[in-house]
């Protein structure tokens, strides 16, 4: 076996943020009528440093695209945000700006390498195992263990109770929501499954290791974060499968978007409403969540430009819940069309980024454990909503994407005929 070299000190922006990612709600500070988690913190004291040193460096096409896009669709909504006083007005645009935006230009700031991804992965990965003790007891007996325990430290009201599903109650750990713990452990999985191996080839920790993981996500019950993980791998088993074949992702793009086609074709529902109806747990969930498209959808026609901020959104008196489990549909019916379809755009830089990067070489595994979890991620977003903590860790991952797919080809050589000759007899010497 052969140690696979030292690892990266992480820079102490990543690091804080990381952290306080996975600290529970009430370990915040109160500022008049906001709320300032770690997270929170950090991303407002290295918001304008991100910003310089991002857009300060020369980025490829695709990623600089990104880059604006991901800073317009939180300046988008935060202007949104700001048309809407009774609803949060210009408090709630701020800490959306930089819970989003701040997220992105973060990681495009301070992770520049595929060494400090890694080790920003194994940290979070660290804590979610840590946490795993807690969440699992949690998931039986129904004691919020964690919040429980900063509760009494700090103050505030404790987590609200939630549904048992399958006979276990869903784990909160230390977040708002069991859907924002399940997301995070969803993303913890596809980097712990693929990117991250071992130091030492032939050690059965890393198994070890995605199975404690997969348990996490197992204590949350949430179907986005099962969604998500199913996602990863289906991936992870389609490239073993064709790993020897060209044009291997081309191929499944096209069969997905033939299936969509099908789909249309064949079903008086639309491909989306399909879908939707198959990422859930019961049919009487699949229903609201299909109620909730619609109305949605009719929300937005009616508010398309700047949505409706977070005031109430126009439903029938049975539909007592005024959550909407579509980060989607929830971003175009809060922020406006153009905030979300800068969003969606932004991904599929990235994603093109990613693409132009993997014909260049490189870290291979790690590539493909971003984009599974970033898919992942965009799946689960499908049948649930991102906010506060899960909100900046998807706009984090979107940014850390400039980690595999920021390199710049290498320049090419011009050379007149009086060096050429000595520069190939050079070449073949070494």
């Amino acid at each position: 076996m052969r140690s696979a070299g030292p690892r990266t000190r992480l820079p102490f922006a990543v690091a804080a943020f990381v952290v306080g990612l996975a600290l529970p709600p009430e370990a915040s500070v109160a500022l008049g009528g906001l709320r300032l988690s770690a997270y929170r913190v950090v991303l407002l004291v290295a918001f304008v440093p991100a910003l310089v040193r991002t857009f300060s460096r020369p980025a490829p096409r695709w990623l600089r695209a990104a880059d604006l896009l991901a800073t317009a669709h939180g300046l988008w909504a935060a202007v949104a945000l700001a048309l809407h006083p009774a609803a949060g007005g210009v408090e709630s645009a701020g800490i959306y700006l930089v819970e989003s935006s701040g997220a992105y230009l973060l990681a495009r700031a301070w992770v520049r390498d595929e060494a400090t991804l890694q080790a920003a992965m194994r940290l979070a990965i660290t804590l979610l195992l840590a946490l795993l003790p807690f969440a699992l007891v949690e998931s039986v007996t129904g004691s919020h263990v964690v919040r429980d325990l900063a509760r009494s430290v700090f103050g505030g009201p404790s987590a609200h109770a939630m549904e048992r599903r399958f006979g276990l109650t869903r784990a909160f750990a230390s977040f708002d929501h069991p859907i924002l713990f399940g997301m995070y452990a969803a993303t913890a999985f596809a980097f712990s499954v693929e990117g991250l191996p071992s130091r030492l080839r032939g050690d059965p920790r890393p198994s070890m290791r995605t199975a404690l993981v997969g348990l996490a996500v197992v204590a949350s019950v949430s179907s986005g974060a099962f969604a998500a993980v199913a996602l990863v791998l289906a991936l992870r088993a389609w490239e073993r499968v064709t790993r020897r074949a060209r044009g291997r992702w081309r191929v499944l793009l096209s069969a997905f978007a033939a299936l969509y086609v099908v789909i249309g074709l064949a079903s008086p529902r639309s491909p989306t409403k399909v879908f939707v109806s198959y990422l859930t747990f019961s049919p009487g969930t699949g229903y609201a969540r299909l109620s909730i498209l619609d109305l949605g959808l009719e929300e937005v026609r009616r508010n398309p430009w700047f949505g409706i901020g977070l005031g109430e959104w126009t439903r029938p008196d049975w539909m007592a819940s005024s959550s909407i489990d579509n980060f989607w549909l929830a971003t175009a019916m809060r922020y406006g069309v153009p905030s979300a379809v800068a969003l969606g755009l932004a991904v599929l830089c990235v994603a093109l980024a990613g693409a132009a990067s993997a014909r260049r070489g490189g870290a291979a595994p790690l590539r493909r454990a971003f984009g599974f979890a970033l898919a992942g991620l965009c799946v689960g977003g499908c049948t649930v909503h991102f906010w506060n903590a899960l909100l900046s860790l998807f706009c984090f991952l979107l940014g850390a994407g400039g980690a595999v797919a920021g390199r710049t080809a290498a320049p090419a050589l011009r050379l007149n005929s009086t060096q050429r000759a000595p520069w190939l007899r050079a070449r073949v010497a070494a």
